[in-house]
């Protein structure tokens, strides 16, 4: 599994340093909670961290490719009323940890001034370790999350960027959809929402 892991990665990430123009640092909040499906646990976003440095490449005047390499935490939280105690005083919150590895093809809209837009999708790979929960029930507080390790899915982006001399400043939103279950036991996937500061560097 370690060695399949690598060879993903170096596959993902070769048109990186072969082609690359810019290189890009992006961080911000993460956004996450875990899809409906047969357990209703967990629907409520939970707020966590995420960075991520990448580079793009093939730029043209209308569209660019980009890949980024990062750390996300996803998860989900929610409140749980038990039979003689108040709904608030009852809560449940796991935290994901994940390594990132995403390229999109991303379209650029021309303004005719120093600010782009853009559109972009592709492909993204997730490997999740170290699930955490956070609970005051003491039975959930020590139960362990049995998660699957590769997560495959889509990223979709929009965002704007403000062209310096050397350099550009930029706003993303993303959207990441898993194809892969986060846990084959509870059946659930997680959505995430990510907005990200980058910053982009010839």
């Amino acid at each position: 599994m370690k060695m399949k892991l690598k060879l993903l990665l170096i596959f993902a990430l070769f048109p990186i340093f072969s082609y690359a123009q810019y290189l890009k640092f992006s961080m911000g909040p993460s956004y996450s909670s875990m899809k409906k499906n047969d357990n209703s646990v967990l629907q409520k976003n939970r707020t966590g961290i995420n960075f991520q440095v990448g580079f793009d490449y093939f730029e043209h005047r209308f569209y660019y490719i980009s890949s980024e390499l990062g750390y996300i935490e996803t998860g989900g939280r929610d409140n749980i009323l038990l039979a003689g105690d108040s709904y608030d005083n009852r809560y449940i919150s796991l935290k994901l940890s994940n390594i990132h590895v995403n390229t999109t093809f991303r379209c650029k809209i021309d303004t005719k001034n120093k600010f782009n837009l853009f559109l972009g999708l592709g492909p993204k790979l997730d490997y999740q370790f170290s699930p955490k929960y956070d609970s005051n029930i003491n039975e959930i507080s020590y139960y362990e999350f049995p998660s699957n390790k590769l997560l495959f899915g889509v990223k979709m982006v929009a965002g704007v960027q403000y062209e310096l001399k050397n350099s550009k400043l930029g706003l993303e939103y993303s959207y990441v959809q898993n194809f892969t279950k986060s846990n084959s036991f509870l059946k659930n996937n997680y959505n995430l929402i990510d907005f990200v500061f980058a910053l982009r560097i010839f």
